[in-house]
């Protein structure tokens, strides 16, 4: 980081000032963001455009100095020193207004970094003793309001809740901000305060997860009002599955994770440069086959799982569904063995065989003939976090070979206040992810899948290795999310090691960067009300898709166990929907009459068989999936958390050559009919072709305004609107640069977070979108032949749009260049 610093006292910071705001010194002006502070209280205020958003801003820090007793440090104890600086990081190149506050021989500092392009700025605080002595800390605030706000307009207002993790059924909340009572969201690592009607939100939320666990604590009252806007790192309740406070951070200088903070004109493009500012800190893992399509033993066949189960069920999808487009884009089925599917039948003889059939090339033996191996991915079932009470007093797979040290699951369990710690009822107790016997424990285990032919891994029961402790293992180690780092640093070396696909079950949702694909929910199957459960998760956490390569729904069931195949068609349509707008396409019905369950046949083979080729057997439905990656954007934003698991009802996803809108109805009584505006949608009206309902082949006629929706009861409806201004033109080179042989037009999107573009056709103007249309850059061209500009949250992938004076444009993928 390069910085100049220029230190301005309050009284002088007008002179330096382009403009000057009422009652005090504007002491940073950074794009359409104004920081004044006033002369005589000091008080700090923001504004956006010329608008108020955020009054008195402040923050604070309770910690201790060597064995000393706690301090807590606020802006409000001291008047401050003011510093002003050039800055330049891994964010890009800005300015900085840092705020110093000393006191009682400590030393706080708040630091607020605005940058060039950015529609946000980052938001920290750090503190030290004077005399160089440890600090100690769990609480710390780097940036919340002092009094309260109203920049939200209107009465349509909503918080947004984010949950720490997926388990226990939880679901995210979107809130009305009431006339009288004030409601109070303690959302975990952001939130979210918006409009419905003209979409404005603020964002805030952390971009640091290496350390602390974090949260953005939002109050609001009087529809419109906001009381409380918080950013504290130092979260322990409930949700995080702590019974301890946090973890003291210790160190000479202790410092909160950085926040991103942002007014937005769009909350959903907030929430999306919030994932984006997250990956540059922490890149996601890279997986380049898309969206895994297939099967999990979990959605029928469970504890009953066999070979002969699982060998007539792939077998199905490969003679039946197969040259429908079940298939991922390597022409791949992954078959994914659960729980009691990963070590059963003489300890893996299942998994080997299943191996051994998949294998492209190999042939193997089936009921007396020869096949041809099919081609499709072994996927097995862990959690190594996670220590079940009949473990206990049993050794650590893995321990005392070569002379190592053995250990049973009792000592490598995690205590609090003394005794080992279970999450919940289910018998599941949290472990220590520092202790050596954890190390060897994930290598055995991973070898042991490697060996078994797994190329995909289900991991179970993750938030089991970030829970408080009393202490760890490792001395160093004193917060629950240093520790869940440790241990997942682990699994990604071994799953690298091995080419293994990593999927998170029930799990936190940050950190994000071990794994390829997270579960937005937690054990979903067939019904109405459970596929709106999933969507709940697209609705309000869309916005993963920037974190994880692949968002995965849980395993799709057309015929639930026990449910007497009550679901309708209609149900299943709404269910593959769900995976559709969300990533991962794994559907989980028994196709096989040779599984049993108390003597009878488990679920419902011959009739799931027949909903599947017409459900999973949909050609335009799977094309999308093998051909596109990420999720669907809710369009309004304007569920109300009144019910658990509230859902939006329309989503929208753009491609170059397509806009796609689901349409969900997940009422059991009326059916949902209505018309959206194709502005509505994110789509210029002119550029609205053919629409094509993709379920029924039906065409779509449309005014050139809006479309028109119609969805029976507890069913869904996928439209496809064709882009008319798509040209064809839709490649990626590997270096990075996108190339037009008959314009020589060079784009260069850089590691640094800045595009470079270079033509002999003289431009008129360019913008840079992400792949799901948000807008991360633009610049005018002014006639010249090169252009550069900075680049939003520094993308793997981005497209670029690009105006000549001619009036010609063109339009190129580009990947981020790695030199």
């Amino acid at each position: 980081m390069v910085m100049k610093k220029v230190h301005i006292p309050v009284a002088l910071a007008l002179a330096m000032a382009s403009n000057t705001a009422v009652n005090g010194s504007v002491v940073l002006t950074s794009g359409d963001w104004t920081v004044d502070i006033d002369d005589s209280s000091k008080a700090m205020m923001m504004s956006r455009a010329g608008v108020e958003i955020f009054k008195n801003v402040s923050a604070s820090s309770t910690f201790q100095i060597g064995g000393g007793e706690e301090i807590t440090l606020s802006t409000g104890d001291v008047t401050p020193e003011i510093e002003v600086s050039d800055v330049t990081d891994i964010f890009g190149t800005g300015q900085q207004l840092a705020l110093t506050y000393a006191k009682n021989g400590a030393r706080m500092v708040q630091t607020l970094r605005f940058y060039t392009g950015l529609p946000y700025f980052i938001a920290q605080i750090n503190v030290s003793a004077d005399n160089g002595d440890i600090v100690r800390s769990n609480r710390m605030l780097p940036f919340y309001i002092g009094e309260t706000i109203a920049p939200m307009g209107g009465t349509n207002n909503r918080i947004l809740w984010v949950p720490f993790d997926n388990d226990g059924h939880v679901a995210y909340k979107n809130t009305t901000i009431g006339a009288n009572s004030t409601h109070t969201s303690e959302s975990h690592e952001v939130g979210c305060v918006h409009n419905v009607d003209s979409r404005f939100g603020l964002v805030a939320g952390s971009v640091d997860h290496d350390t602390w666990k974090n949260g953005v604590i939002i109050s609001g009252k009087y529809t419109n009002r906001i009381e409380r806007f918080e950013c504290l790192s130092g979260m322990s309740n409930y949700y995080t599955r702590d019974v301890l406070p946090h973890g003291k951070v210790k160190g000479q200088t202790v410092s909160s994770a950085r926040f991103m903070v942002g007014a937005f004109d769009d909350w959903r493009e907030g929430l999306d440069a919030f994932a984006e500012a997250n990956t540059v800190v922490a890149p996601p893992a890279e997986w380049p086959d898309g969206n895994p399509v297939g099967w999990s033993s979990w959605g029928s066949q469970q504890d009953k799982v066999s070979y002969d189960g699982v060998m007539e069920s792939a077998r199905f999808m490969k003679d039946e569904l197969f040259n429908l487009g079940f298939h991922d884009s390597q022409e791949r089925i992954t078959i994914s063995l659960d729980s009691f599917g990963e070590d059963n039948i003489a300890a893996g003889r299942l998994a080997t065989m299943a191996a051994k059939a998949f294998g492209n090339g190999t042939t193997y033996s089936y009921g007396g003939k020869t096949y041809e191996g099919m081609n499709m991915v072994l996927g097995l079932y862990g959690g190594q976090f996670c220590i079940w009470e009949w473990y206990f007093g049993g050794k650590v797979k893995g321990t005392g070979l070569n002379g190592e040290p053995s250990y049973t699951f009792d000592e490598m369990a995690l205590k609090v206040n003394g005794e080992p710690y279970r999450l919940g009822s289910n018998g599941a107790y949290a472990s220590d992810p520092t202790h050596p016997a954890m190390r060897a424990y994930i290598r055995q285990t991973m070898k042991d899948y490697a060996a078994r032919g797994a190329k995909y891994l289900k991991i179970d029961f993750m938030n089991c290795g970030i829970v408080q402790g009393d202490s760890y293992y490792d001395p160093e180690v004193t917060t629950a999310v240093q520790a869940y780092n440790y241990g997942m640093k682990i699994i990604k070396e071994e799953a690298d090691k091995y080419g293994m696909y990593l999927v998170l079950a029930m799990s936190p949702a940050f950190p994000y960067q071990y794994t390829h694909g997270r579960r937005t929910c937690c054990d979903r199957f067939s019904e109405i009300g459970e596929s709106e459960y999933v969507m709940n998760a697209t609705s309000y956490g869309f916005w993963m898709d920037k974190l994880y390569p692949v968002c995965d729904p849980d395993q799709m069931v057309l015929c639930k166990n026990d449910a007497n195949m009550r679901e309708t068609e209609g149900e299943n349509r709404a269910r593959a929907t769900t995976g559709m707008t969300t990533g991962a396409f794994i559907f989980g019905d028994n196709f096989s009459d040779k599984v049993l369950k108390d003597g009878v046949v488990c679920g419902y083979p011959e009739e799931a068989m027949r909903r599947a080729k017409f459900i999973m057997g949909n050609p335009d439905i799977n094309a999308y999936v093998r051909e596109n990656t990420g999720s669907f954007r809710p369009v309004e934003g304007k569920g109300e958390y009144k019910v658990p698991n509230t859902s939006e009802t329309i989503f929208v996803r753009h491609t170059p050559q397509y806009s796609y809108v689901a349409v969900f109805n997940f009422s059991s009584y009326q059916g949902y009919t209505g018309d959206v505006t194709f502005e509505r949608l994110g789509l210029n009206p002119e550029h609205a072709g053919d629409i094509k309902e993709l379920w029924f082949g039906s065409e779509i006629k449309h005014n050139g305004n809006e479309l028109h929706y119609d969805v029976p009861v507890k069913d869904a409806r996928v439209y496809r609107i064709t882009n008319l201004q798509y040209s064809g033109v839709d490649a990626v080179e590997s270096d990075g640069r996108g190339i037009s042989p008959e314009e020589s037009l060079d784009i260069f999107l850089g590691a640094d977070g800045g595009c470079n573009i270079k033509s002999p056709k003289r431009i008129r103007a360019a913008k840079v979108y992400g792949v799901d249309g948000c807008l991360l850059g633009a610049v005018a061209g002014e006639d010249n032949n090169e252009v550069s500009m900075p680049v939003a949250g520094n993308p793997a992938l981005a497209v670029v749009h690009v105006a000549f004076t001619d009036g010609d444009t063109a339009v190129r993928k580009v990947a981020r260049s790695l030199r």
